[in-house]
Formats: C-alpha cells, sequence, structure tokens
C-alpha cells in the first residue's frame, strides 16, 4: 500500500512540474522547489530555483536557496559558483564566504579551492574563523605554503595558543622548505618560549634543519629544566655530536654530568663522546666510573680498555687491567675467551710481554685451535727472545700447514735462530740420491731443502717424488704451490690442470689456476674451470668475479653485470662486496647499477668510504651537485686526506656557486701537493749516492 502511495506521489509530481515548466509562474516555481526539496527530487527544485533566477536575477535569497540545494544535491562545483556571486555581492555576507569555501573544498577543483581562499581573503582579511577556514582549504588544496603565513597569523592572533602555535609548526614541515621551517620555529619559541613540547618540536625541526647546533641549544635548556630528564638529556648528546663542535659537545658533557652524574646510560653515552673529541682520558675515567658503580661485564671491560688504548698513557693501561685483572679475581667476569685476548692485546701495548704471554695461555687454554692466536704467541715469544717457545709452536703448525707459506718461512727462520735447517736438508738429500728409488726418502729431502731455504733444490727432489708415484694427488699439490712461491707459473698450471682434470681442486686451487688461465687470456679455459658457480646459491664471490672478470674481457659485459647482481643479493648485508661490486658496475659502465650497488653498501654501513666516493662520483656525472656534495663531505670526514675527493668537492662548490668553500677545498688540495713534493724531494735526496 504504502508503495502505491510513492509511486502515486511520484506521477503527481512528474506531472505538476511538467505543468509548471510550460505555464511557469514565481508562485508555482516556489512550490516546486519547496515540493522537490521535501521529497529530495532535488533535479526539480534546482531546475526550479534556476528559473525563478531566470525571472529575478538580483534575488539574493533564491540564489543562497540554489546554492544550498546544489550542496545538497552533491554538486559542490556549481554550489561554489552560486556562493560566490552571493559573497561578490554581499561582502559582509559571512554566510556565503564560509560556504564558498566549504563548497570549493567539496569540489576537490584545486583551481576553485584557490580562487575561493584568494577572495575570502580579500573580502574579509582580518576575519580569524575565515582565516582558519581559508588556511585549511590552501592544505586541503595541497598548497601548504599558501597556508602557512596564514596559521602563523592566527598563531599570533591568539597570542601564541599552543594548538594554533603546533598547527603553524606542523603545516611549516608540510611545506618541505628548511627556511620556512625554521621560521616556524623561531616565532613558535618566540610565541611559547617555555613551553617543553614546543621547545622539543623545535629541536627535532633545527635537527631536520642540519641546525644541530641550535637543536641543541634547546636540548640544553629542555635538559636544565627538566631538572635531568635522562631521556633529554640523552637527545642532547646526540645532538652536540651531530654538531660535530668540540665546544658544544664539551658544554653539553659538562651539563649531562652534572644533571645525571648517578645515569649509567648517560654515563656510557658521555664516554662515547668524550673519545669523539679525542678526550680518551675523561672517556676512560667514564668507562671506570660505570664498573665501579653498576659493575662491569665482558663488554664494559672491553670499553674500559680501549679507552685506555687510546688515552696513550701507560698508567691508564695498567690501571684498566688492574681493574680488570681484580674482576677477573673476583669472577665478576666469566671465563672468556675473548676477553683474555683483549687483556693480551693492551698488555702488548704497554710493553708487558710476560703478562701477554700469560694472558695467550690463558686463551689458548680456552682455544686452543686458534693458530692465529698460536703464530701471535710466537712472535711475542719472539720479542721476548724466547726463541725455543716459538720454534715449538711453527713446529707444530708445520705439520698441520706444510704448504702454508707463512708458517713455512717463520720456521726456516726459527730453524736458524735456533741452530737448526740445513744440516738436517743435507743429510736428507744426501739419503735421497743415494736411494733414488725410494719415494719417502725424497719427499723428506725435498721438504728439509724447502725448510732450510733452499726452494729450487727441495722442488727437485719433490719432482723426483712425483716421477715415482705420478699418482699422488697430494704431491702435485704441493709442487703447486711451491711452483707458485716460485713464480714458475707454467709448470702450477700443469700441477692444477691435472687436479682439475680428476676433479680434485679445492676452492683456493680453482681460483689460482682460473687467475693464471686468466693471465695467459686463455678466457674459455677459465669459463670451463667455473662454469658451475653460476648455479651456485649464492655465487661463491671470489670464483664469480674471476668468472664476471672472463665475461668482460670476451665481451659479455651483460652476463658479467646480471652475475654481479647475483652476486649482490647473495652478499646483500656485506658493505665491502657490495662497494666493490659498485667499482665493477663502473668499469663496466653501467652507470645506474653501480649507484644502486653503492646505496645498498651504504644502507649497511653509511661509513663505507669506497661506496660514499663511488656514490659521489655518479651524482658528481649525472649533475646532482648537492647530493654529489653531500656524499662527498661525509667521505671527507672519514677520510680528510684524499687530495682527489677535495678536488672534486672543490669543483662542485665552485659550479654550485659555493666560491668560498671552494676555495678552501682547493688550499687543502695544495697542501696534500705540496706535502707530497717535500716528501718526493727528501726521498730524492736519501737516495743519492
Amino acid at each position: 500500500m504504502k508503495v502505491k502511495i510513492w509511486y502515486i506521489l511520484c506521477f503527481l509530481i512528474l506531472v505538476v512540474g511538467a505543468t509548471i515548466m510550460v505555464f511557469p509562474t514565481r508562485s508555482s516555481l516556489v512550490s516546486m522547489a519547496r515540493l522537490g526539496r521535501t521529497t529530495e527530487q532535488l533535479d526539480w527544485a534546482i531546475a526550479a530555483y534556476e528559473k525563478l533566477i531566470q525571472k529575478d536575477p538580483r534575488r539574493i535569497d533564491i540564489l543562497k536557496q540554489l546554492a544550498d540545494v546544489c550542496m545538497q544535491a552533491n554538486q559542490p562545483g556549481k554550489a561554489y559558483g552560486l556562493y560566490r556571486k552571493i559573497a561578490e555581492r554581499e561582502p559582509e555576507n559571512t554566510y556565503a564566504i564560509e560556504r564558498m569555501l566549504v563548497a570549493a573544498q567539496f569540489s576537490g577543483d584545486r583551481e576553485k579551492g584557490i580562487q575561493a581562499a584568494h577572495l575570502a581573503g580579500s573580502l574579509r582579511p582580518n576575519d580569524p574563523g575565515i582565516t582558519r577556514m581559508r588556511a585549511d582549504l590552501y592544505l586541503a588544496m595541497g598548497d601548504p605554503r599558501q597556508a602557512f603565513p596564514l596559521y602563523r597569523d592566527l598563531a599570533v592572533a591568539t597570542g601564541g595558543g599552543k594548538s594554533d602555535v603546533e598547527k603553524m609548526i606542523e603545516v611549516g614541515c608540510y611545506t618541505g622548505d628548511a627556511a620556512l621551517m625554521v621560521s616556524a620555529v623561531q616565532e613558535a619559541l618566540r610565541l611559547r618560549p617555555d613551553d617543553p613540547d614546543v621547545m622539543e618540536t623545535a629541536a627535532e625541526l633545527y635537527l631536520a634543519s642540519d641546525k644541530p647546533a641550535e637543536a641543541n641549544r634547546l636540548y640544553q635548556q629542555l635538559a636544565a629544566s627538566s631538572g635531568g630528564d635522562p631521556a633529554i638529556v640523552l637527545d642532547m648528546l646526540r645532538t652536540a655530536g651531530y654538531a660535530g663542535d668540540k665546544a658544544v659537545i664539551g658544554r653539553s658533557l659538562d651539563l649531562a654530568l652534572d644533571l645525571c652524574p648517578d645515569n649509567a646510560d648517560v654515563t656510557r653515552e658521555a664516554a662515547r663522546m668524550y673519545l669523539r673529541i679525542d678526550r680518551p682520558d675523561k672517556a676512560y675515567a667514564m668507562e671506570r666510573r660505570l664498573i665501579v658503580r653498576f659493575g662491569g661485564g665482558k663488554e664494559a671491560v672491553e670499553r674500559l680498555l680501549k679507552a685506555a688504548e687510546y688515552a696513550g698513557q701507560p698508567h691508564i693501561v695498567e690501571s684498566a687491567l688492574l681493574l680488570a685483572e681484580k674482576l677477573i679475581r673476583e669472577k665478576s667476569l666469566p671465563r672468556d675467551a675473548a676477553l683474555q685476548l683483549r687483556l693480551a692485546d693492551a698488555y702488548l701495548a704497554v710493553s708487558q710481554q710476560k703478562k701477554a704471554i700469560e694472558a695467550f695461555g690463558r686463551y689458548l687454554e680456552l682455544r686452543p685451535g686458534d693458530e692465529a692466536v698460536q703464530r701471535k704467541l710466537a712472535q711475542v715469544y719472539l720479542w721476548d727472545n724466547q726463541l725455543e717457545d716459538a720454534y715449538r709452536i711453527y713446529a707444530s703448525l708445520y705439520r698441520k700447514h706444510p704448504d702454508d707459506p707463512a708458517v713455512v718461512n717463520r720456521l726456516l727462520e726459527l730453524a736458524a735462530w735456533t741452530g737448526r735447517g740445513k744440516e738436517s736438508a743435507r743429510v736428507a738429500g744426501a739419503l735421497s740420491d743415494a736411494h733414488p728409488e725410494d719415494f719417502q726418502k725424497a719427499l723428506a729431502a725435498g721438504e728439509a731443502f724447502i725448510a732450510a731455504g733452499e726452494l729450487d733444490v727441495g722442488i727437485g727432489f719433490l719432482e723426483r717424488a712425483l716421477q715415482l708415484k705420478p699418482g699422488q694427488t697430494a704431491l702435485r699439490r704441493r709442487l703447486a704451490t711451491l711452483y707458485g712461491w716460485a713464480g714458475r707459473t707454467d709448470r702450477q698450471m700443469v700441477q692444477l690442470t691435472y687436479l682439475w682434470q680428476q676433479g680434485l681442486l679445492t676452492e683456493q686451487e680453482r681460483l689460482t689456476l682460473a687467475q693464471a688461465y686468466l693471465d695467459h687470456k686463455e678466457i674459455a679455459k677459465v669459463v670451463a674451470l667455473l662454469k658451475g658457480v653460476e648455479d651456485a646459491q649464492p655465487p661463491r664471490l671470489n670464483e664469480a668475479i674471476l668468472l664476471a672478470t672472463a665475461y668482460e674481457l670476451s665481451g659479455d659485459k651483460d652476463r658479467a653485470a646480471r652475475l654481479y647482481q647475483r652476486l649482490a643479493r647473495g652478499h646483500k648485508n656485506n658493505p665491502d662486496v657490495l662497494a666493490d661490486l659498485g667499482n665493477r658496475a663502473l668499469w663496466l659502465n653501467r652507470i645506474g647499477l653501480a649507484s644502486r650497488f653503492y646505496d645498498k653498501a651504504l644502507k649497511k654501513d653509511p661509513k663505507n668510504l669506497i661506496a660514499l666516493k663511488g656514490s659521489a662520483q655518479i651524482y658528481a656525472w649525472n649533475n646532482d651537485p648537492e647530493r654529489a656534495i653531500r656524499r662527498f663531505e661525509d667521505y671527507n670526514r672519514l677520510n680528510p686526506k684524499d687530495y682527489e675527493v677535495h678536488y672534486q668537492l672543490g669543483e662542485l662548490y665552485f659550479t654550485n656557486d659555493r666560491k668560498g668553500d671552494a676555495f678552501k677545498s682547493y688550499q687543502k688540495v695544495m697542501k696534500f701537493i705540496q706535502a707530497a713534493r717535500k716528501q718526493c724531494g727528501q726521498d730524492l735526496q736519501t737516495a743519492k749516492p
């Protein structure tokens, strides 16, 4: 029944509407408009109001009703034009101006939005409500630059109301303009100089605008006013570090330690920053305070020793070692091998070899298989003139690694210093000559002569042994190593090729043979030798690089680049590998690929010198001087003696209209050149007979 009534009502409206449109009168149009709004037949209402406007264009009230119906009918663009007409005719009509701004915003038309905001500003420049709506509209239309001065005026007009000040800062940030951000900060601080929230926000904005010294100044005030809130104090120290100024860091450290003398986090950060400003003595005092007050674990003792060593004063190092030994005796520290190694190094730093030997001994009790430390201990034995103990260590190493050149060479030296060597080699040689058919005697003689330093003679005996047992792959491997020492690469290649054919190459031997083939320009053999590299997940680094080099030399740069990309994926957490791949991509003239490798390296290690320098050069080549300058400056802070980078920075500064900075860079380059010339002259004088 209700449905039928609705159909009847709609039918009547249509009939009445058609009649009115054909024979319109003012009263009938008004009735139709009202009926259309009442029944939500908004198109009929709009048509009626438009007919009324045609009859009397000056009727503001009709224009308003038509505009309101257009908004109700979701036609904000049309409504905007009507409200604008009303506002232009009646500048004092607040409703029309406000609705014009609302309609413009709902229309989503940026041009209408900007026009509405401009018009409202010209009609009601001093109305706070209209000003706020204009600001909101500019912001909604994606124009924060136009919105910012309005929000600033509102903040001033309200006497620094907290929400208005915060909105001004927020919109200043939206602009992305460092100058406007700084302006917002300064105005906020002027309006609310004692508001800690504003001060903290301002400090972070100063930091984002690359003004860490200003940020630090505010954090110093916040730290003092907070009574030493540790989080704020740590932020103060953080911004001081960003400022990089020793005076700023020094003041921040003094205040931090005055406010939080007993806070472990603050003390630890203070120790780190004292190291940064070249005050390792102060850093040591902080680390010692941490251990005394809060106890010391392995990491704390390692930091203590590091600071003591940086101080470079024997009495400080000795003091640190005494404290560490005390903790060990009291069993406050675990029986840790790494810590024993750290102690040994510290003892060496103050020339206490016997104490170092004891620490190395305790370490090797825990890690008896660490051959690197065994070698280091042997070296300390040498410094302490304990030659027999050094020989004992290298004799043991030689039994495990008879083909290790470092072990062999050191053992030869120790054998000579302890009266061993050539005599045993001559006896072994005589025995082999007397029994040339004896494989073991030939082998022993060869090793003896090699140990005595007579490599060629030793190789001759080993070649005799191989003739007796040509299937001895271990001996072929040994000879390949010795040929490498002797520089006989052709013979080395013969032995390694045999091992390859037998499927017995080690990874290092494969690399050696591949390098030899590469040196001899036998590219096809390199590719055949390393053909399985591309199937590995991930590809083995050194082999893959050799294979990529072979592809490059053969002219297949695309394949080389693809292999570098696979290496990058397989070593995505190794910034040194990624940076090296960036350089290799540059050699292939794959600038984009190189840039990606450098960026990945810097994400893992922002201080990677190779990636910083390489990416900076790419930015310079790509006409992006600002980013090139930032990367080169970061590089210079880490490696200030690279005159090439100073020169490139000078060029970039000059082309970027920073002639003062360019001049300073050129001056540094000249100093490096003059120093090099002076050194060269001294070397020449020294070389004269």
